[in-house]
Protein backbone atom coordinates (compact mmCIF):
# COMPACT_ATOMS: atom_id res chain seq x y z
CA UNK A 1 0.00 0.00 0.00
CA UNK A 2 1.30 3.47 -0.91
CA UNK A 3 0.08 7.02 0.97
CA UNK A 4 0.76 9.84 -1.05
CA UNK A 5 -0.17 13.56 0.77
CA UNK A 6 -2.11 15.92 -1.36
CA UNK A 7 -0.81 19.42 -0.77
CA UNK A 8 -3.84 20.60 -2.50
CA UNK A 9 -7.04 18.66 -0.75
CA UNK A 10 -4.30 18.32 2.35
CA UNK A 11 -5.23 14.97 2.12
CA UNK A 12 -3.83 11.54 2.05
CA UNK A 13 -4.40 9.64 -1.04
CA UNK A 14 -4.19 5.54 -0.59
CA UNK A 15 -3.00 3.77 -3.74
CA UNK A 16 -3.21 0.05 -4.30
CA UNK A 17 -5.79 -0.72 -1.78
CA UNK A 18 -9.55 -1.44 -2.42
CA UNK A 19 -11.40 2.04 -2.32
CA UNK A 20 -14.31 0.32 -0.68
CA UNK A 21 -12.44 -0.71 2.25
CA UNK A 22 -10.60 2.27 3.13
CA UNK A 23 -14.19 4.25 2.74
CA UNK A 24 -15.23 1.50 4.91
CA UNK A 25 -12.54 2.65 7.68
CA UNK A 26 -13.49 5.07 10.81
CA UNK A 27 -11.11 8.05 10.97
CA UNK A 28 -9.44 6.63 14.32
CA UNK A 29 -8.80 2.76 11.84
CA UNK A 30 -7.28 5.69 9.41
CA UNK A 31 -5.01 7.44 11.88
CA UNK A 32 -4.16 3.93 13.21
CA UNK A 33 -2.94 2.85 9.49
CA UNK A 34 -1.01 5.76 8.77
CA UNK A 35 0.44 5.60 12.27
CA UNK A 36 1.51 1.67 11.61
CA UNK A 37 2.68 2.63 8.06
CA UNK A 38 4.76 5.41 9.46
CA UNK A 39 6.75 3.07 12.21
CA UNK A 40 7.05 0.90 9.41
CA UNK A 41 8.98 3.57 7.24
CA UNK A 42 11.21 4.49 10.17
CA UNK A 43 11.86 1.47 10.99
CA UNK A 44 13.29 0.68 7.79
CA UNK A 45 15.21 3.85 7.50
CA UNK A 46 16.57 3.02 10.78
CA UNK A 47 18.01 0.15 9.36
CA UNK A 48 19.23 1.80 5.93
CA UNK A 49 20.94 4.66 8.35
CA UNK A 50 22.88 1.55 9.99
CA UNK A 51 23.93 0.24 6.86
CA UNK A 52 24.85 3.29 5.88
CA UNK A 53 26.74 4.32 8.77
CA UNK A 54 28.87 0.97 8.73
CA UNK A 55 29.72 0.94 4.93
CA UNK A 56 31.20 4.73 6.19
CA UNK A 57 33.36 3.25 8.53
CA UNK A 58 34.38 -0.06 6.98
CA UNK A 59 33.99 1.43 3.39
CA UNK A 60 35.59 -2.27 1.26
CA UNK A 61 32.57 -3.91 4.03
CA UNK A 62 30.71 -5.05 0.30
CA UNK A 63 33.82 -5.55 -1.72
CA UNK A 64 34.27 -9.24 -2.49
CA UNK A 65 37.73 -9.22 -1.68
CA UNK A 66 39.15 -11.70 1.03
CA UNK A 67 40.63 -10.79 4.04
Amino acid sequence: MQIKFNAETKEYEFQNENKEVLQSLSKDDMEEKIKDLTFDISSKLEIMNSIYQALVKYPDLGSNDEY
